[in-house]
């Protein structure tokens, strides 16, 4: 699957991306991750809308649609957070307030860090592309699953994913500062787990899926619906079968 990209020539041909990782010592579900996210926002000040994308300076709370950059994992079992670009700079406010206890739905635990690691990428398009895995990917929405459920013949099921996946990363691309002006390319080798799950009151269909793109995404970013709940998450192909950290 191939996306003509943008032939203005202002936009940038690449970002430097700063990103973020920490693992806590503390097991987390897939479920739990709402909770955790909860926990986090509220240690670390509401008024701080990239925790929860969420404008709380209007009536309701209304929601901020952009790429989330602070985001909540769950990586080998383990509580995490990820913090993209400005992410890096604002997750200083929940490490200022944490006292380690956080509520976690009806538990409460001590959550100490156990591993950061920080890294700076050189976000573009490559001419090379590169194997990743992406986890727990809400590929489909209501209608979109309908379109697909439809689909009998296997290949035009991956050229529809394929397409949806493209979408994903441009707009992760977007949300980061990167309008891309050359071709995006994503061909995906396998879909080797899928299910359904729910989500916000939704049930949706989930996919694991190795694929190759042109585009280096750092490992442990999600991609689509729910990337800040520790869905679409990017794996490097090597752990294809990490099996901790798929829906239940």
């Amino acid at each position: 699957m191939t996306f003509e990209g943008s032939n203005e020539t202002s936009e940038r041909k690449f970002v430097e991306l700063h990103v973020a990782c920490f693992i806590f010592d503390q097991p987390l579900t897939q479920q739990e991750i709402p909770y955790f996210r909860s926990a986090v926002s509220k240690t670390a000040g509401s008024q701080f809308d990239k925790f929860h994308n969420h404008n709380l300076s209007e009536e309701g709370g209304k929601y901020i649609y952009r790429y989330p950059l602070i985001q909540y994992k769950r990586i080998k079992g383990k509580a995490s957070i990820v913090c993209i670009g400005d992410g890096t700079e604002d997750i200083g406010h929940f490490f200022q307030h944490n006292r380690h206890n956080l509520a976690i739905g009806n538990r409460k635990a001590e959550f100490r860090t156990e591993s950061i690691r920080a890294d700076k990428f050189r976000l573009q398009i490559w001419e090379k592309s590169f194997p990743l895995n992406i986890i727990n990917w809400l590929a489909l929405n209501q209608k979109n699953y309908t379109l697909y459920r439809e689909m009998t013949d296997e290949s035009e099921k991956i050229f529809f994913l394929e397409k949806i996946l493209t979408g994903n990363i441009l707009s992760f691309c977007k949300g980061v500062g990167l309008f891309v002006q050359r071709d995006v390319k994503v061909q995906i080798d396998e879909v080797w787990a899928s299910g359904v799950t729910q989500f916000k009151e939704q049930t949706l269909m989930w996919f694991n899926v190795q694929f190759r793109t042109n585009i280096c995404i750092p490992y442990y970013l999600g991609l689509g619906k729910g990337a800040g709940f520790g869905f679409g998450t990017i794996l490097p192909p090597a752990q294809k079968n990490e099996k901790a950290e798929r829906v239940p």
